[in-house]
């Protein structure tokens, strides 16, 4: 199967990754090694808007600023690639995607503050944004978690389909 899927049994969501994205996410996080690094995901709901499909992610930004113990996403030229992204190919901005090195992909506290913020900030048209991370080490053995974070206060973590 050429797509990683999340779900979960009492919400009636699911986010599908295409391997080769997953890839693509793995080989930035080797490029950081042992700092963390993330970007953004995008791509486009289904029909009934019960399934995200991750079609691209992209990289840090260059005004991103990587630690070995914290990541903060910068911003440049993202607008203008989001905005061309969504006139040539309807798909737009579905969350975020970092890294823990030599770590767990639990989220920290720093993390949920943040998707919790633009899950209830309207600038970002995104109610429901999505949080990927990686954890370990890419080059050896390394571990993911996806959640959902819900306008308002809610957290749903997804479970990795085998």
């Amino acid at each position: 199967m050429n797509k990683q899927v999340f779900y979960h049994d009492h919400f009636p969501y699911s986010v599908i990754f295409d391997k080769q994205i997953l890839l693509q996410v793995l080989q930035l996080c080797k490029e950081k090694m042992p700092l963390e690094t993330g970007g953004i995901l995008i791509g486009r709901y289904s029909e009934d808007g019960k399934k995200a499909n991750i079609q691209s992610i992209t990289g840090p930004p260059n005004d991103s600023k990587h630690g070995r113990y914290s990541f903060y996403r910068g911003v440049k030229d993202l607008s203008l690639q989001l905005s061309e992204l969504w006139t040539t190919t309807g798909e737009f901005y579905l969350g975020e995607w970092h890294f823990h090195p030599n770590s767990w992909p639990i989220p920290s506290p720093t993390d949920i503050k943040q998707m919790k913020k633009i899950a209830n900030d309207s600038k970002y048209h995104c109610p429901e944004p999505i949080l990927f991370i990686v954890g370990g080490d890419p080059n050896n053995q390394w571990f993911t978690s996806c959640h959902i974070f819900l306008k308002g206060d809610s957290v749903i973590k997804l479970v990795e389909d085998s």
